[in-house]
């Protein structure tokens, strides 16, 4: 009788030479600006589309952005955000409201942009967790001119598609 025991993990190579390759240039980035865009596929695809424009610095804890978030059937709505590391601003230009507040306390004010921000930006290796999490290499898309080497991860229920340049391997 043949046992049979747990299925081999297959690891995707290719995915995490990329990765590898991205970690190494965003190691240790602690500022920098960039537009981003959020998106939902599949079950995930009612989810509002967030889109901003964003300038950070990790050494003095600060983030501004301005942000739009589109959720279907109730159209655009438009925010600009900023966080010291001591107060959290938030401006919603749709309502004509503005909060602040003590962070970290206030940090919810940030909740329209947080989609946008990459977690671990600014650590020591950001690509760290994705690189556990089973990646897929899917091939090279372009990316506003870019070519990108393109990696899905799945993070059980919720997934991630990176687009890294393939000459810096910065994340698009």
């Amino acid at each position: 009788a043949k046992s049979e025991g747990a299925k081999p993990t297959i690891v995707d190579e290719k995915a995490q030479a990329v990765l590898s390759q991205a970690d190494e240039a965003c190691k240790g980035l602690t500022s920098g600006s960039f537009d981003a865009e959020y998106r939902g596929e599949g079950v995930l695809a009612s989810t509002p589309v967030a889109r901003g424009d964003l300038l950070f610095d990790s050494t003095k804890e600060w983030l501004r952005a301005t942000v739009s978030v589109t959720r279907e059937g109730t159209g655009e709505r438009t925010f600009d955000l900023a966080a010291d590391g001591e107060r959290v601003v938030g401006v919603d230009h749709t309502s004509k409201a503005h909060n602040s507040g003590p962070y970290p306390f206030a940090r919810f004010l940030l909740s329209p942009g947080l989609d946008l921000v990459m977690p671990g930006l600014g650590s020591e290796s950001p690509f760290q967790a994705e690189k556990g999490r089973k990646p897929k290499y899917e091939g090279v898309q372009n990316a506003d001119g870019v070519p990108c080497d393109v990696i899905y991860v799945d993070r059980g229920g919720e997934a991630t598609r990176w687009y890294l340049g393939q000459n810096d391997h910065l994340p698009r």
